[in-house]
């Protein structure tokens, strides 16, 4: 016949207690860690998701508001904003960080200015030319791409696009109540490349895909 524990001492009812609170805290703390690894493992998942659901809006859009051209020519004839000074405005880029043309100048330093949209076929093409410029010019130059709000392009579209790429200049994007910053610049396609020089100076314009040895050339002449 079964017995029941009987303490005989204080002792033995404290060494009792004591093998409850280890069991207790062993529960605890393998709770815990599960708890943590199923955290962990939601965080994952809803980056993941997060990341999947921004390749799939970017691989849907389908820009239809956008002039698209090939490369053309150097079109400092045509642009009527060569030899005028730069139009300045102020933007946030992705870093939140607020960014101007006359902040460069005050600098002295030349503008690479472009402007562009993540999904234009032509401004992803456009891309390394300018990732490669940036490699050999950055000391003397500032690179600013600044992506226009056609087709309701987004910061979160434009970090994936700035970051997937490896490109580490500045980005930014123009709101919708500031799209006047396009008519300044005669902005009816992109890419729409200016070049402008550290007094401000507009000096070159590219609408389309430019080639890395005209803009390059361009860029020499600043030095």
């Amino acid at each position: 016949m079964a017995h029941k524990k009987r303490y005989t001492s204080t002792e033995e009812k404290k060494g009792y207690s004591k093998d409850n609170d280890i069991n207790n805290s062993i529960v605890y703390k393998k709770l815990r860690r599960n708890l943590l690894r199923i955290a962990f493992v939601i965080v994952i998942v809803l980056l993941i998701s997060s990341f999947v659901w921004t390749e799939y809006q970017y691989s849907q859009r389908s820009p239809t508001t956008v002039n698209y051209s090939s490369y053309s020519t150097n079109t400092t004839s045509k642009n009527t904003l060569i030899g005028k000074p730069e139009i300045d405005f102020s933007l946030l880029d992705t870093s939140n960080i607020t960014i101007s043309l006359s902040m460069f100048k005050n600098h002295s330093l030349p503008v690479f200015l472009e402007f562009f949209a993540p999904w234009c076929p032509h401004c992803i093409e456009q891309g390394p030319i300018i990732k490669e410029l940036y490699q050999n010019y950055s000391s003397k130059v500032a690179f600013y791409s600044v992506s226009v709000p056609w087709d309701n392009v987004n910061y979160s579209e434009l970090y994936h696009f700035e970051f997937s790429n490896n490109y580490t200049w500045f980005f930014s994007l123009i709101p919708s109540n500031e799209i006047s910053i396009l008519t300044d610049y005669n902005v009816s396609g992109v890419p729409t490349i200016y070049i402008i020089n550290s007094q401000g100076i507009i000096k070159y314009s590219y609408t389309g895909t430019t080639p890395y040895n005209v803009l390059s050339a361009d860029l020499e002449t600043l030095k």
